[in-house]
């Protein structure tokens, strides 16, 4: 052509006639190098757990009731007795009562123990057993690590059915929508989309260019960038809220205390009352009179009640544990047993959250009925059968997929 002043000659190179495009960062995400200086700095992405309680203060919190107390005083008084006694005594004449005491207070305190480390190597368990995984670019290259490697600036790639693993400015997006009812509450859809961006002051469930760690992704793809890990993301936060909250006694620890206080003192006037009077009355010593004064207060005292009440919370636990419930501590059974009243989110919670269709209608057709319940592939057609073309408008619809989950059919995806 005449008008052209730079011709192509199809013996040049491609690369010469187009020139390779400018390498994009979000490409090739973080190097390993970068990566593992990040994840020193920074620690793990994962929400720090509370510090374990070791034995030593579970046995001194099954321990810290005014009635164990007071039995553990009376053991004291009785063992200091059944030294002063003679020697010719024989030894459970001595120090029986300071036994048998002392063996209620032990049972008590190692069914409590006992049950509560139990739970806790249960939910350990679970734990360990469940590992999230997430795709991110390294090195240029797409990969899958643990969850609790990735740190800011990694390039996370999200598609429908992911657990969002940590908190992520999204990059590129199409179609996402997201399930943030663990973080917000809500269980409708939230729709994101990359642009236009948010700031801080934004609130939270009004953030469509950001993703939360603890939610899940219903459809669409995208790329996010890792915009805080661990205790610096929004289920950080509020854990770290909890772990400032200061625990109430429940009702019947507040009603044990109150009992047993009540019992203290009772059982401690009668026993100086005894004392005095038999001082007065003379004629006996003092390590009889202190022997006798145990002996009302240990009668007193119903020592069977700590023990029965720890059995009790542990059957409790035991069944709820038959049931799929796990309990950390034996005083959240006698917690849940006293609720009155539950302010709760209906869908999802007090409903399945599953619907599906029981009549459809076309003009081929006309109206039929499709009998079974909730997501599991049971049923049938009970009239005409459904029209090919109504079948592939549903299928083509939506992204979901039918999956048996721990002996249940969940639906993963956008059904809608």
């Amino acid at each position: 052509m005449s008008g052209s002043t730079n011709p192509i000659h199809l013996g040049n190179p491609l690369r010469e006639i187009i020139p390779p495009p400018t390498p994009d960062p979000v490409d090739s995400g973080l190097t390993s190098v970068e990566a593992r200086e990040r994840l020193a700095r920074r620690g793990p992405n994962s929400l720090p757990e509370p510090a374990a309680r070791g034995i030593v203060a579970q046995v001194v919190e099954q321990l810290a009731s005014p009635l164990v107390l007071t039995l553990l005083a009376a053991a004291v008084v009785a063992a200091v007795n059944g030294i002063a006694q003679e020697t010719s005594a024989t030894f459970l004449a001595r120090f029986g009562d300071a036994l048998a005491i002392g063996a209620i207070v032990s049972l008590n305190a190692f069914l409590g123990v006992f049950q509560e480390r139990k739970a806790q190597s249960a939910l350990h368990s679970l734990q360990r057993m469940v590992e999230v995984t997430a795709r991110v670019r390294r090195d240029g290259r797409r990969t899958v690590i643990p969850a609790s490697e990735l740190v800011p600036c990694d390039v996370l790639e999200i598609q429908a059915g992911d657990a969002v693993a940590a908190d992520a400015r999204l990059l590129r997006s199409a179609f996402l929508a997201t399930q943030e009812s663990a973080l917000t509450g809500e269980s409708t859809l939230v729709e994101k989309s990359a642009a236009p961006p948010t700031d801080a002051r934004t609130p939270l469930a009004a953030r469509h260019d950001r993703l939360f760690a603890g939610t899940t992704v219903v459809r669409g793809t995208a790329l996010a960038e890792v915009a805080a890990t661990g205790a610096h993301t929004e289920l950080g936060k509020i854990g770290a809220l909890m772990r400032g909250f200061v625990a109430e006694k429940t009702p019947l620890q507040a009603q044990l205390e109150r009992f047993g206080g009540s019992v203290l003192w009772i059982c401690l006037g009668l026993s100086l009352l005894l004392m005095a009077w038999g001082w007065l009355q003379g004629g006996r010593t003092w390590s009889a009179l202190l022997l006798q004064a145990v002996s009302l207060a240990v009668a007193a005292i119903p020592e069977g009640l700590p023990a029965i009440t720890t059995i009790t919370l542990a059957l409790g636990m035991q069944r709820m544990a038959r049931r799929g419930a796990l309990v950390r501590r034996l005083s959240a059974v006698e917690t849940l047993g006293a609720a009155t009243v539950i302010c709760t989110d209906k869908t999802g919670t007090l409903t399945r959250n599953e619907m599906t269709v029981s009549r459809a209608w076309s003009p081929s057709s006309g109206a039929v009925t499709i009998l079974g319940e909730g997501y599991a592939p049971l049923g049938e057609v009970v009239g005409m059968p459904l029209p090919t073309e109504l079948l592939h408008c549903a299928t083509l619809c939506n992204d979901a997929q039918i999956r048996s989950i721990d002996g249940g059919w969940q639906a993963l995806g956008d059904h809608g």
